[in-house]
This record gives C-alpha cells, sequence and structure tokens, in this order.
C-alpha cells in the first residue's frame, strides 16, 4: 500500500467514527427528549386533573350559595322552586364529576 491509500483509508475510518459518534449523541438526545416528553405529560395530566377539581369545586361552591340564598327568601314561588331543584341536580352533576376524575 502507498502511503496516499494509506492516508485515504485513515480519513475513511476518522469519518466512520465521527458518523458512529454523531449517531449515538443524536439517539441519546432521543431517548432524553422521550424521557422528558413523558415526564411533561405526566404533568401536564396532574395539573389539568388538580385545576379540574379546583374548577368543580368552585362551581359547586358557586350553586350552593346561590341555593341556600334562594331557600331562605320567604314566600318561594314555583319557578324559584324548579331553580332550586336544577340547582340541586347540577350540584349532584359536579360531585359526580369530581369524584369520577379520581
Amino acid at each position: 500500500m502507498n502511503r496516499a491509500t494509506l492516508t485515504d483509508a485513515e480519513c475513511v475510518a476518522q469519518d466512520l467514527d465521527n458518523e458512529t459518534l454523531m449517531h449515538v449523541d443524536a439517539e441519546n438526545r432521543r431517548q432524553t427528549l422521550e424521557e422528558e416528553l413523558e415526564f411533561l405529560k405526566q404533568v401536564h395530566e396532574q395539573v389539568g386533573r388538580s385545576f379540574l377539581h379546583a374548577l368543580l369545586a368552585h362551581s359547586e361552591f358557586n350553586l350552593l350559595v346561590r341555593h341556600s340564598y334562594a331557600v331562605s327568601y320567604n314566600g318561594i314561588d314555583r319557578p324559584t322552586l324548579n331553580k332550586h331543584y336544577m340547582h340541586t341536580l347540577q350540584i349532584i352533576s359536579l360531585r359526580k364529576m369530581r369524584d369520577n376524575i379520581n
């Protein structure tokens, strides 16, 4: 083998080593990004669940306050009584939704 051929072979070997290192590095980055994505999905799911619990609790509280105010009002007429009934159903529905989230 002459010197030029040896140098070309060394260059090819060096290029192959560099490409192999870049491939391994890219594979490691891909794995890290997949793990980070899975972690962020779990965080997003937990935060969303917590937010929904807070939102449902707030909605339930507002309905209870309105219901309590209306019930304490003297001289309840039929439409108001129907509203109370609907509010009570909404409260029950919200509680069921909250319980199903867990």
